[in-house]
């Protein structure tokens, strides 16, 4: 694992509590799939988009697969 992945991976847990509370929290290699996919900008808009969302934690349960529904 890079330095900068694992970096990207704990601004993540840092600066998006509610996404990691939501019953499937993203895994670091789970991210790691997702960085090779999409860019760093489109991966931080969606968490952002996803930290702000009121229903986030009554509504999603999967970190990784509602990620990658927002991205779309």
């Amino acid at each position: 694992f890079s330095d900068k992945e694992k970096g990207f991976y704990a601004k993540m847990q840092e600066e998006y509590p509610r996404v990691c509370q939501l019953r499937e929290p993203m895994t670091y290699a789970q991210m790691q799939r997702l960085l090779k996919r999409f860019s760093r900008e489109q991966i931080l808009s969606a968490l952002n988009d996803m930290e702000n969302y009121p229903n986030l934690l009554t509504k999603y349960l999967s970190a990784n697969r509602t990620l990658r529904k927002w991205i779309k």
